[in-house]
């Protein structure tokens, strides 16, 4: 799109120059904004911040794994239930639509399914779904909208854990910075 030259574009612009600090979710979308909008150097990739509490509970899960699929079952076009449910059965898969679970039904259900299947039809900075997967230890089918999919801290769910611990203080660290 050339939406960079609409005039909300230029005073979103105007809002991130001015802005001491820019946090982005991937490096994908960082980009992204750098490319449209111009003269931006005072962004940083921060992903998502977690809990300590999460991650916590999250290492205290190892439950076996059963052979289903998880896709998330919404009516929000953007996240791509129709492009999973399509995908899972084009390759015979075994899964299972899930939605309107709490936090923690949300995490016990990925710990212990084989995978998440989720291919949104926009641009997903990053997701936290698809990192709560990867955190279990599921299989991943996911499509380049995924931002932060090839992220090297994504890799597995060892490094991913391992950056994710790091994020509140990285946060408070680049904040300082400004005062």
């Amino acid at each position: 799109c050339n939406c960079e030259l609409t005039s909300h574009a230029k005073n979103i612009n105007l809002f991130f120059y001015k802005a001491k600090k820019v946090f982005y979710m991937s490096e994908k979308q960082k980009l992204i904004y750098e490319s449209k909008l111009k003269n931006l150097s005072n962004g940083y990739v921060l992903s998502s911040i977690f809990k300590k509490n999460t991650i916590d509970y999250i290492k205290s899960l190892s439950k076996p794994k059963n052979d289903k699929w998880l896709i998330y079952d919404t009516e929000n076009f953007l996240k791509g239930t129709a492009n999973s449910v399509k995908y899972a059965k084009e390759n015979n898969l075994d899964y299972e639509l899930f939605s309107n679970l709490t936090h923690r039904g949300t995490i016990d259900r990925l710990s212990k399914s084989k995978g998440l299947i989720f291919l949104p039809n926009g641009e997903d900075t990053c997701p936290r779904l698809v990192i709560e997967a990867r955190l279990c230890g599921c299989e991943l089918v996911c499509n380049e909208k995924v931002q932060h999919l090839k992220e090297q801290w994504f890799e597995n769910s060892k490094t991913c854990l391992n950056y994710l611990e790091t994020r509140a203080g990285k946060f408070w660290e680049i904040f300082n910075e400004s005062f």
